[in-house]
């Protein structure tokens, strides 16, 4: 998928987000047992405007040109590392959902969610938001369960909330029926992607 394909399908996402923004913050409150009115004014804007944020940077962020001297190319390119899991709390479940999710699809990597076993509903209808929005089978997963069973590690690259560093662990199941895979519909999402977040810089190729 193009790049300002990933873009269109992350500007859909987010308006039907907002379109259920209060089912969302309902979700949210009768699990977290937050305030309704936090949950309706705060944490689900965040999370809208958080998807709505990745996917306008989709197509303004770019890869870089290190400089070198005249005899020198030394080219540094952003490219998705494939499969990335994600582990968030309990207590900003949708907005948290957002946060990882958000760069991670804008880059045009798929998405292994666990939520915390007591908030898992919200993330549950933003997948099902998502594949309604365009979204390729297998490429936004979630993992609801306890931590000891479906958060096992995956075979993904991890993140965690408090890590912005990577891990490579196991492979676990996903609540999509698809899989995320690199030769399914996954893997056109994936290609010529060249966000910034969740990329790491894979390559420097220099030319004598």
């Amino acid at each position: 998928m193009k790049p300002a394909d990933r873009k269109k399908v992350l500007l859909k996402y987010a308006e039907l987000l907002e379109a259920n923004a209060s089912e969302l913050a309902l979700l949210d409150t009768l699990e977290a047992g937050k305030p309704i009115g936090d949950c309706a004014t705060m944490d689900i804007p965040d999370t809208i405007l958080c998807i709505r944020w990745h996917a306008e940077a989709i197509d303004k962020l770019y890869s870089h040109v290190s400089p070198t001297g005249p005899e020198n190319l030394a080219l540094v390119l952003r490219e998705p590392v494939g499969v990335v899991g994600c582990v968030i709390p309990w207590n900003f479940p949708a907005q948290m959902a957002a946060w990882k999710i958000g760069p991670a699809l804008a880059a045009g990597n798929s998405v292994v969610l666990k939520p915390a076993e007591l908030t898992s509903l919200s993330a549950i209808r933003m997948a099902e938001l998502a594949a309604e929005a365009g979204l390729p089978a297998g490429v936004f997963n979630v993992v609801p369960g306890l931590g000891e069973t479906a958060g096992r590690p995956s075979d993904a690259t991890r993140t965690w909330t408090w890590s912005p560093s990577p891990v490579r662990p196991k492979w676990a199941g996903t609540f999509s029926s698809t899989p995320p895979n690199r030769t399914s519909s996954a893997s056109s999402w994936s290609a010529a992607a060249r966000a910034r977040k969740s990329c790491l810089p894979t390559h420097q190729i220099s030319r004598s």
